[in-house]
């Protein structure tokens, strides 16, 4: 004899105004007929499914309602039962249930990540959009991320490289996707830096880069600035923005921030930076750039980036640029004056500020209330774009560009930031374009260093004229244990040797 149906009154209180409540759902999982006070129909399990995924949707206390009912096994025996509907819906529920801290553990498990990867290379396509987000809740946590990692890499990076129809679904899957692989492959405090690198290399394999470059280069973008490099604000050298300068210049308010492009296309190109900016660090990741012409696509994209993805791309270019092949390719595709208008455009916000002066805490209260601030974007991308300069400096092309296009003011307001990396990477910079001693009369109009606006001694600076025994050996004494120069060098042919990283 089946069991006798439960009718469920209505609880508009608690959100219930279809006539069943969270419990008479989470009771005809479990086997219970439960009759809708409303329409007097049984609720069907596919109903009580959707329902739930509704609820768990709205708050975390609807989520506690839920798992309070004890359906949570009930829920995790249905994950590979019924047909793609009934799939599909049970994904949404239980990726909405594993949003809760506190009793997410309990719809979680190696047969539900390995569904959740299985629904990703399926054909339903509407399921692939909970999965997807469950996969990315999963990747955040260090508990999950390697089981997710080890059954869905592969099939996250397929999403990423199908064409979708561009839908609105096919966007939020991206974002998801994109998000996903990014967590998987982002350096965190604590997790073997092996197992990441493993993993980008993996994905580098699987031909991803181009399909992550498109994704950051899409179309319709917002149009370049009209005049670029932006001038630099005027910063002292005590790290502070000069009186006289306008607060329009290299600092993005409310009114700025509105210039740039929003939207899930937006999301999913900065999820997508992330990643190139973690895979630059794979061996050959510079070769795939450069044979699939994604290059110049990533250097066009700079202008119209907002400030996280300029980071990130910076970040990459930096990355690459140390190989000399690499660096000359950069500026063939016109990087130096895009990199050094988003170093201008950023400098205002990223100035380190010292904290206030906060009353004396024990050292168990401070890491008790104080959470880690948020990263300075412009921060970031500042230092990043600096130390693509840097190391696109020792090309002598680049040198020329950074001298042609007033890029000196600009590096030296990088070194007055207050940020030790930046600093270094802009007085690297300024010192590889020193070497050009036909920038020396720039350097010093820009109030640099001397060791930095002649870097080179005066012995090293040939005349085209023979040199003698006497002078040579000055020289050497001079720098060290040099080898001989040439006898007939031509002034500054030695100069473009000489760098520092």
């Amino acid at each position: 004899m089946p069991p006798k149906a439960v009718i469920a009154k209505s609880d508009k209180s608690k959100g219930a105004a279809s006539g069943v409540s969270i419990q008479g759902y989470c009771d005809v999982l479990k086997g219970t007929p439960v009759l809708n006070d409303i329409t007097g129909k049984p609720v069907k399990r596919i109903e009580a499914i959707l329902c739930i995924w509704s609820f768990a949707n709205l708050s975390e206390e609807k989520r506690e309602e839920i798992f309070k009912t004890g359906c949570g096994p009930n829920i995790l025996s249905l994950v590979d039962r019924g047909d793609v509907e009934d799939k599909f819906a049970i994904m949404g529920a239980i990726s909405a249930l594993a949003q809760s801290d506190k009793h997410g553990h309990e719809v979680i498990s190696n047969k539900v990540i390995s569904c959740a990867a299985n629904m990703l290379m399926g054909d339903h396509a509407r399921s692939k959009l909970p999965a997807a987000s469950l996969l990315a809740n999963l990747a955040l946590r260090a508990e999950y991320s390697g089981r997710v990692a080890d059954v869905a890499l592969v099939p996250l990076a397929s999403i990423l490289k199908e064409n979708g129809p561009g839908w609105a679904q096919t966007q939020q899957l991206q974002v998801q996707v994109a998000t996903a692989i990014k967590s998987l492959i982002e350096n965190i405090v604590g997790e073997v830096p092996e197992i990441k690198q493993a993993r980008r290399l993996a994905l580098l394999n699987n031909g991803l880069v181009p399909h992550l470059v498109k994704l950051i280069g899409y179309k319709p973008r917002m149009p370049n600035p009209p005049s670029y490099p932006a001038p630099p604000p005027a910063i002292s050298p005590a790290g502070k923005i000069s009186k006289g300068t306008s607060k329009a210049v290299g600092k993005k308010g409310a009114a700025g921030a509105a210039n740039f492009p929003q939207g899930r296309k937006d999301a999913i190109a900065t999820a997508a930076a992330a990643c190139l900016r973690f895979m630059a660090s794979c061996p050959g990741f510079a070769d795939h750039l450069i044979s699939t012409g994604c290059l110049q696509i990533l250097v066009d994209a700079l202008l119209p980036s907002n400030d996280t993805q300029a980071a990130y791309i910076c970040g990459m270019l930096w990355e690459v640029c140390s190989e000399q092949e690499v660096a000359k390719a950069v500026i063939k595709c016109g990087a130096v004056p895009p990199l050094l208008h988003i170093c201008s455009r950023n400098l205002a916000a990223a100035i380190v500020k010292k904290p206030p002066k906060k009353k004396k805490e024990s050292l168990e209260k401070k890491k008790r209330d104080e959470a880690p601030p948020p990263p300075n974007i412009p921060a970031m991308a500042v230092c990043n774009a600096a130390g693509a300069l840097h190391h696109l400096t020792f090309v002598d092309e680049a040198k020329s560009q950074v001298a042609m296009y007033d890029g000196l003011a600009i590096l030296v307001a990088c070194m007055r930031v207050g940020n030790p990396t930046t600093y270094e990477n802009a007085t690297g910079a300024l010192w590889n374009v020193g070497l050009d001693v036909n920038n020396t009369a720039a350097l010093q109009a820009c109030s640099v260093p001397e060791y930095l606006a002649q870097p080179l001694p005066e012995t090293w600076l040939m005349t085209g004229e023979e040199d003698s025994e006497e002078e040579i050996i000055v020289a050497e004494t001079e720098v060290g244990n040099m080898s001989p120069l040439p006898s007939s060098p031509v002034r500054g042919a030695f100069i473009t040797q000489v760098g520092i990283r």
